[in-house]
């Protein structure tokens, strides 16, 4: 079927099957189609896996470094800084990785850019940000890598800014 604008996929008739055996909404059955899940079985272990159905996380291009750098900085007693991200992946990430330390004895640092005022990747403003609170209340923050040439601050807006309703 041809739409103006849009390309409209055929129904798949496995995508009800889908639906009615897992008892889930059409459209997430026909998106478990989609991304090639070919039995209600496997629909089943994709929405709810076990330990033993996710990848090794060892696998990660740059774990095993990024695991001694945590190590190293638990043993020393040193502070870790989280910089999250601003959508749902990268908010849900932080929250999990701020747990995750916690659980290790650690006391990290924090930091969720705002996507309008910080732009994209780590600025000079998260630094500062995270460096005051380090040295909040200690009489100053402790010396550490410093960040030359940055993110110089937000991209400039594309389109306009979306507006609060009511103000």
């Amino acid at each position: 079927m041809r739409t103006p604008g849009w390309t409209v996929e055929p129904e798949d008739p496995r995508a009800a099957q889908f639906a009615l055996a897992l008892d889930i909404h059409p459209l997430t059955a026909a998106l478990l189609r989609r991304r090639g899940v070919a039995s209600a079985e496997a629909a089943h272990r994709f929405l709810h896996p076990t330990l033993d159905d996710l990848s090794d996380p060892g696998g990660l291009s740059g774990m095993e470094d990024a695991v001694a750098c945590v190590a190293r900085a638990l043993e020393a007693g040193r502070r870790i800084a989280i910089h999250g991200d601003y959508d749902v992946d990268g908010i849900s990430a932080t929250a999990i990785l701020l747990r995750g330390l916690r659980a290790l004895g650690a006391d990290p640092l924090w930091y969720l850019p705002h996507r309008f005022h910080d732009g994209y990747g780590l600025g000079v403003r998260a630094v500062e940000t995270l460096a005051a609170r380090d040295g909040g209340g200690r009489g100053g923050a402790r010396p550490g890598p410093r960040v030359r040439g940055g993110h110089p601050g937000p991209s400039p807006p594309i389109g306009r800014t979306p507006r609060r309703r009511g103000g």
